[in-house]
């Protein structure tokens, strides 16, 4: 009497049961994934990697005090004319504590206010600020010397001998307007022991209203020291 051969499903056929062999892998995986995540990237105690060049550091330098004599003339004025400037300067360590990428651009911070005689009757005041890339990196160390060059935005007052007739001291009405300014800038900074810092620059800049144009150039000769904070 002949006896049925059992029947063997075929691994993958329709209807046949996969055995605890077949879940292992998958959940075996798993836990190695969530070992190897959690695991620690060192042994305990050891030293940190060291920073690398782009790392900003964990005191960044101080900010500079500038003030700089003046010179300067506009397009449709005078060639030559006075003025002065002060300014805050934040190398590019400090002026990452505003927008982290600029440490790593080697890109600096000032913000600047200039006054200037544009004519004998003519005066203009600007506030801008300027992003300064440097040519020597100066996230390493805070010493040496570098030329530069900047573009800056901001905002500045002229004022102008009015229409009207004279005031009531006898003098010539004056007239303001205010408007956008943009700044370009080049110079060379030095700062031989990291405190005491030297600047020359020249910058360009342009300020136009109306029939008023006082777009012109000036160039600055400063001196700077740290704010102790």
């Amino acid at each position: 009497m002949a006896t049925a051969s059992p029947v063997v499903a075929r691994p993958g056929a329709p209807g046949a049961a996969r055995g605890p062999a077949h879940r292992r892998p998958p959940r075996a995986l798993a836990l190695l994934l969530l070992a190897a995540a959690l695991a620690p990237t060192g042994p305990a105690g050891a030293a940190p990697e060291p920073l690398s060049s782009l790392s900003r550091p964990d005191r960044p330098s101080p900010v500079f005090v500038m003030g700089a004599a003046t010179f300067g003339g506009a397009l449709e004025h005078d060639w030559l004319r006075e003025g002065a400037a002060v300014s805050l300067l934040f190398r590019p360590d400090a002026a990452a504590e505003f927008f982290g990428p600029l440490h790593a651009w080697n890109t600096g911070l000032v913000l600047q206010a200039e006054w200037r005689t544009v004519a004998a009757d003519r005066r203009l005041f600007g506030l801008a600020a300027l992003l300064r890339r440097y040519a020597r990196d100066f996230r390493s160390s805070r010493a040496g010397a570098s030329p530069f060059v900047g573009v800056g935005f901001g905002g500045a007052e002229a004022k102008y001998p009015a229409a009207a007739a004279a005031d009531t001291t006898g003098g010539v009405a004056t007239g303001r307007r205010r408007w956008w300014l943009v700044l370009a800038e080049a110079g060379w900074e030095s700062s031989p022991d990291g405190a005491m810092l030297f600047q020359a620059k020249a910058q360009w800049h342009v300020w136009k209203k109306g029939d008023l144009d006082y777009s012109g150039w000036s160039f600055h000769l400063g001196v700077g020291v740290p704010i102790p904070w």
